[in-house]
C-alpha cells in the first residue's frame, strides 16, 4: 500500500483542509517546517520521510478555474511526480495541462463535465487519458456524491463508477470531505466500499481479470489506521494532516511504500 503526502493549495500557500469547509480553510501548520509555501512544503516532507510524489489539490483551480500553474511547475521541475486536481471542467483542460506539464491528471467528479448531453464525444479521450493513468475522484460529502455534470447528478456511486469502468478506467479514489482533516475515516470506507462492490460487478459481468486500483483519501488519523486500510484491497492512502501533526511519523512508514 502507497502512502501519498497531499498540499492543498489555496492562494499559493498550502492550507489545512477540514471537512469542506474551504472558506475555514489556513495556512497549514506544520511539524517539520515554518513555511506554507509549497516548494517549502514539499521539501520538508521530502526530507523527513522520504516523500517524492504528491497528490495536489489546487484548489484555486477546483474553486475559481485558475490553477497555480507556476507553484505546480515548479514542483515538477524539482523532480517532484504529481497526482493533479486543478478542478479540470473537460477534457481539453486536461489535454492542455498535459501538453506543458507531465503529471498524472485527476479527474474530480465535483468540477469535471461532459462536452454532449449523450456522454459520447467525450469516449475516446477519456480511453486514452485512462492508459496514464489518470484518477478518477469520487468526490462526496457525508455520503452524498458531489457532482458536475448533469448526467451524472441522479446516479448512484455503483453506476458512476460503472459507467467510467466501462471506458477503461481503472484508476478510483474515495474521497469524502468530511473526512477530511477530521479523522472521520467511516465516511471515506463507506464510499469505498460501495465503489468497489460496483467495480467487482462490472468486471464479472464483462469477464475481466483487469486489476482495478484503489485510493482513499480522508480520515486516517494515525497509524493503527494504516495498519486497517492495508486489509482492505487498497493500493495508495492520501496523508495530510496526520503527517503535519507528527501522529504519524517517519519510522512508522518501514512497511509501507514511500513514493
Amino acid at each position: 500500500m502507497r502512502l501519498i503526502p497531499v498540499l492543498d493549495i489555496l492562494g499559493g500557500q498550502v492550507v489545512h483542509a477540514v471537512a469542506g469547509r474551504r472558506n475555514e480553510y489556513r495556512p497549514v501548520t506544520s511539524r517539520w517546517t515554518r513555511s506554507c509555501q509549497p516548494i517549502d512544503v514539499a521539501r520538508a516532507l521530502h526530507d523527513a520521510y522520504g516523500f517524492r510524489e504528491f497528490y495536489i489539490a489546487d484548489l484555486n483551480g477546483i474553486l475559481h478555474g485558475r490553477p497555480n500553474r507556476e507553484i505546480i511547475g515548479l514542483l515538477v521541475g524539482l523532480g517532484f511526480r504529481l497526482w493533479l486536481d486543478a478542478g479540470f471542467r473537460n477534457v481539453q483542460q486536461v489535454g492542455q495541462w498535459l501538453a506543458e506539464i507531465p503529471c498524472q491528471p485527476v479527474l474530480g467528479l465535483e468540477t469535471f463535465t461532459l462536452e454532449d448531453a449523450h456522454c459520447g464525444q467525450d469516449d475516446a479521450v477519456l480511453e486514452k487519458l485512462a492508459t496514464r493513468p489518470a484518477l478518477l475522484s469520487l468526490d462526496s460529502r457525508a455520503g452524498q456524491l458531489l457532482v458536475a455534470e448533469p448526467c451524472w447528478r441522479s446516479w448512484s456511486v455503483a453506476k458512476v463508477v460503472q459507467w467510467w469502468y466501462e471506458r477503461g478506467w481503472r484508476h478510483f479514489l474515495a474521497l469524502d470531505l468530511a473526512a477530511v482533516g477530521t479523522g472521520q475515516l467511516h465516511w471515506s470506507l463507506q464510499l469505498l466500499h460501495a465503489a468497489q462492490t460496483a467495480a467487482q460487478i462490472s468486471s464479472e459481468r464483462r469477464k475481466s481479470s483487469v486489476l482495478v486500483y484503489w485510493y482513499l483519501g480522508g480520515g486516517v488519523r494515525c497509524l493503527d489506521d494504516l495498519h486497517l486500510l492495508a486489509g482492505r484491497n487498497i493500493d495508495g492512502v492520501l496523508l495530510a494532516s496526520a503527517l503535519h501533526a507528527g501522529r504519524i511519523l517517519p519510522h512508522h512508514l518501514s512497511s509501507f511504500v514511500q513514493v
